[in-house]
């Protein structure tokens, strides 16, 4: 079955989003959750195939009720942790299967860079976003840190070097002139200050936004920088919104 670019976007999205549902899972430490999880699931996956039809199938919830755990009083269902685990895995072959036969990278979404000015920063960014995919799709959650935080400092950087007097006039610029000296926080408050960017950049963790250090073992440990799965997710997510703002001032 061949797709098109936005149905690989689509299948690359849901693939991530049953991996997290998937964690979620396992993370918790009950035998059973509520109708909210579920729906959020089953939201998932109705939208899902309007989008992708044939790769994902829509099951009935009543599969994995568990009846004996229902509370009558409030009409509340209940359903088992076990069987939508065994179900979020099944769906996660699905998607990686149609991913690795994909004609576009199982890994990277199509991403248009040329809003980058600098065309040799711009080879850098396209190559650096191929890593960080690739990075991220085997949960090498370090690499994907360091990525995702240099992407970011190099397109604020290229954005605001088309007016650096601008840039450095801006109140939230530091002291320094030279921008290629800023770090990722100067860059980021300015960005901000100037309206090149409008997000939750405030989501950042402190591993992102101090991701030179997690460069060197020795500055890791004298940081105290931890470094999570979570954090890597929305490291890529801003990314990914700082991205698109760029593309569309």
């Amino acid at each position: 079955m061949k797709f098109t670019p936005e149905q690989l976007e689509k299948i690359r999205e849901g693939y991530f989003f049953v991996t997290e549902f998937r964690d979620i899972l396992e993370r918790t430490t009950n035998l059973f959750v509520g109708t909210e999880v579920v729906a959020q699931y089953m939201t998932f996956l109705r939208d899902f195939n309007v989008a992708v039809p044939g790769v994902l199938n829509v099951f009935n919830p009543k599969e994995f009720e568990d009846k004996l755990s229902m509370d009558f009083s409030t009409l509340s269902r209940n359903y088992r942790v076990d069987g939508l685990l065994i179900r979020t895995l099944r769906d996660l072959a699905g998607l990686k299967a149609k991913l690795d036969g994909g004609e576009i990278s199982p890994i990277t979404p199509a991403k248009e860079f040329s809003f980058v000015r600098d065309t040799s920063l711009r080879k850098i960014v396209e190559r650096d976003y191929g890593w960080l995919y690739k990075s991220l799709a085997v949960e090498a959650w370090k690499p994907v840190i360091i990525l995702a935080g240099g992407l970011i400092e190099g397109l604020l950087l290229d954005k605001l070097s088309t007016d650096e007097t601008k840039a450095r006039s801006s109140s939230k610029a530091p002291k320094e002139n030279d921008l290629k000296k800023w770090d990722l926080d100067n860059l980021i408050d300015a960005a901000v200050d100037l309206s090149y960017i409008n997000i939750g950049v405030e989501k950042l963790s402190d591993a992102v936004r101090h991701y030179r250090n997690l460069v060197h073992p020795g500055n890791e440990l004298r940081s105290g920088l931890k470094i999570e799965p979570e954090e890597a997710r929305i490291a890529v997510e801003v990314l990914n919104m700082i991205i698109r703002e760029l593309q569309n001032p």
